[in-house]
């Protein structure tokens, strides 16, 4: 490099880096003003988020405070009746009358037609009962007149067991299930009052008040604490609770709410509708202790679609929560007209910078320009001259290289390609792979293509025949995607080869998908491959014949074992691969017997141990022989385990279950079916049926799912026919 070309290159760098700086101040700026709106934001969301829960929280606490004023007045109001030694005394004994008031109301009867004849046989002995009847028109009369003069719409006293014994309504309705469970609520756990859930009655909302009524000073339980009845008050609400779902005085859009909760459910309490409480069909979480809603965004109670602020409390003793709510667009429109202006300020700072660094990379930039130019003139030169030594190169290479689009249709090619179909390489240009191979080469190409355009980068390579003038080609086939555009297609190929203009050229730069293929002949490799694998199978042929002249009760074995062998491994779904195994597995599968001595083979009794030991060594024989055949598949490791057993009685290295390959345990048992059926010298052969009957028995020595789909096959029409193939 000279000291000009070195100064060029220095300024160059410079001017390179300048240009990341500038784009690194540019972000950083962008970046400081997103998290300066973001943040300054989120504050003032914040602070309104707090104003608003303190506004809402001073708001319903404040009606919370009124209703419990309006129950404790209401209480008050009752705690003269149930504060009367006249009733305490009278709740005293009925107290004690426990559960069995039948005989209250039969002595209050027999008053009421009272002739004065003190003999009356139907009067109880029971002064003290007796006497309590007499009393209770009298208690009547005072609690009609109390609740009368009160307001309320009806009033009760009950026992521990929710039975009425005194009432302005006895006549007229029974207790429901939420004034029997207050009823023993009161007694069972220590209240001043309670109020059960509001329900719904024909003049509108109705509020039940129970009050407990405890024995007097001086009666003989005073001292435990425990009431001895209650009275229950009914009163009509609708118009005191309509006060109270007027506009919060907060803000105009607030809206305050009253809340009810029934059976884990939330009802609006609204005097104003007919049905009186209105279901709510969004959820509201309590606080731990049940006092409480927090405070956050939920859907609006009344608008559907529109989210609000809200919070909530719990009026004591009562099921009822008094919740504020204000539509969230309300509460943060401020913070909205803050991030807009905030966003405006920013962005003009920002701008501002933006416009300098801008200005100040500009600048920089023209004052070099020209000396770029020069730069990258000469670089280009030196580019082209390097494409022109790649296109050469690629012109002279054997292999077949081209490039087609996605539809299939040729770009470019090369000249051994051209030279090989017999065309100029301009001729071939737009043709497609029918017109070149043919229709039945093409199809197959045709999903190689398919398969690399949905592969992205990944190289796929095939083996292909394909005819060229009459000539067989074996080609090893290489593809993958690449995108070319107008704009770089020179740069791609050789300038003395055309290139198409189907597409690319009208649209300019754009990327369009197509496949480099390069097509490697390797049919002289193949060619020999088979030649050798010909030879390979006429020696393996010839060997079984040598196998069948030791043994004359071997002949056709080889052959029912490897029909039987493949067919039960095509039943199990093996691979090809496994199915080809087995084949040859099962072909050469006696092979080892030819070292061993006819007299052991052909003995016509039961082999001594000494023989039975020698005639085992075939398995070994076979692998020294055929050890030097290179398979390409575990041929000699199936033929070795074939004779192993599942229980680990076979030979000869007593493998037991899943160390016998599938394969091998297939052999097994088809070797000792065949073997069956074929005759001896001394037995006679047994019949297929016999044979596979024989090996369902056999379950610790042969794997039975092997042995049902051999039985299957032997049931078959298919199955007579492979055994009759040797014939």
């Amino acid at each position: 490099m000279t000291p000009n070309e070195g100064q060029t290159a220095k300024r160059f760098t410079i001017r390179s880096n300048f240009k990341y700086i500038a784009f690194l101040l540019v972000a950083i700026v962008c970046l400081a003003a997103i998290i300066n709106i973001y943040f300054s934001t989120k504050e003032q969301k914040q602070q309104k988020e707090n104003t608003i829960e303190q506004l809402q929280l001073g708001m319903i606490s404040s009606k919370v405070e009124v209703i419990s004023g309006k129950l404790k007045d209401l209480t008050n109001n009752s705690t003269q009746l149930v504060g009367s030694d006249m009733f305490r005394l009278f709740a005293s004994e009925v107290d004690m009358l426990k559960s069995d008031l039948s005989r209250l109301f039969a002595y209050r009867g027999s008053y009421a037609i009272d002739d004065g004849n003190d003999e009356d046989p139907k009067k109880d002995t029971s002064i003290g009962v007796n006497a309590l009847a007499a009393q209770m028109p009298m208690m009547e009369d005072l609690l009609k007149g109390f609740v009368s003069f009160s307001g309320y719409i009806s009033g009760r006293i009950v026992n521990r067991d929710a039975q009425t014994y005194i009432g302005t309504d006895m006549g007229i309705s029974a207790l429901n299930e939420s004034q029997i469970e207050y009823s023993k609520k009161m007694f069972n756990e220590k209240h001043s009052a309670l109020f059960a859930p509001l329900r719904r009655a024909e003049p509108g909302l109705v509020l039940d008040i129970f009050l407990p009524i405890y024995p007097p000073a001086f009666y003989d339980n005073a001292d435990s604490g425990n009431p001895v009845g209650v009275l229950i008050l009914s009163r009509l609400v609708s118009g005191i609770f309509s006060e109270f779902t007027a506009s919060s005085p907060s803000n105009e859009n607030s809206k305050i709410k009253l809340l009810q909760a029934i059976g884990g459910r939330m009802f609006e309490i609204a005097p104003w509708l007919p049905e009186g409480l209105r279901p709510i069909n969004i959820k509201i979480d309590l606080d731990q202790n049940g006092m409480m809603i927090p405070f956050g965004i939920r859907p609006s109670i009344d608008v559907k679609g529109v989210d609000s602020y809200s919070t909530g409390l719990k009026v004591p003793e009562t099921d009822w929560f008094v919740i504020e709510e204000a539509p969230v667009e309300f509460v943060l429109k401020d913070v909205a007209k803050y991030k807009k202006e905030a966003i405006i300020k920013t962005s003009l700072v920002a701008a501002t910078l933006i416009c300098l660094i801008i200005g100040l990379w500009w600048w920089t930039q023209n004052a070099e320009s020209k000396k770029t130019a020069g730069i990258f003139k000469k670089l280009a030169t030196t580019i082209k001259e390097q494409r022109r030594l790649v296109g050469s190169i690629n012109a002279v290479i054997p292999d077949f290289i081209a490039y087609k689009s996605s539809e299939g249709f040729y770009l470019y090619v090369n000249s051994a390609f051209a030279t090989a179909v017999g065309r100029k390489p301009k001729e071939m240009i737009g043709l497609d792979d029918k017109a070149i191979f043919g229709f039945d080469t093409a199809k197959k190409l045709k999903r190689t293509d398919d398969l690399v355009l949905i592969s992205g980068d990944k190289i796929i390579t095939t083996e292909e025949t394909i005819f060229l003038q009459s000539k067989r080609y074996v080609m090893q086939v290489s593809k993958v995607a690449m995108d070319i555009t107008a704009a770089n297609k020179d740069d791609c190929f050789d300038d003395d080869i055309e290139f198409a203009s189907l597409d690319l050229d009208d649209v300019s730069s754009t990327p369009q998908k197509g496949i480099v293929a390069v097509f490697r002949d390797i049919t002289e490799m193949v060619e020999s491959q088979e030649r050798s694998k010909l030879a390979m199978k006429q020696t393996i042929e010839a060997m079984v014949v040598s196998i069948e002249l030791v043994d004359p009760y071997l002949a056709g074995h080889s052959q029912k074992l490897v029909a039987l062998s493949t067919e039960v491994a095509k039943e199990l779904n093996l691979s090809e691969a496994d199915i080809s195994t087995i084949g040859s597995a099962a072909i050469l599968s006696q092979i080892g017997k030819m070292f061993i001595p006819k007299d052991i083979l052909n003995k016509p009794d039961a082999l001594t141990k000494e023989e039975m030991a020698i005639m085992e060594t075939h398995v070994e024989h076979a692998r020294k022989i055929l050890s030097e055949i290179s398979f390409e598949l575990p041929v000699i490791d199936v033929i070795c385990q074939m004779n192993e057993k599942m229980d680990g009685s076979g030979y000869p290295n007593r493998l037991t279950g899943d160390g016998i390959s599938t394969l091998a345990r297939i052999l097994g048992v088809i070797n000792s079916f065949c073997a069956m059926i074929s005759p001896r010298v001394y037995r006679v052969a047994k019949t297929p049926a016999e044979a596979v009957s024989i090996l369902e028995k056999m379950t610790a020595q042969y794997d039975q799912t092997i042995v049902a789909k051999l039985k299957d096959i032997m049931n078959s029409i298919r199955g007579e026919r492979l055994l009759n193939l040797n014939k």
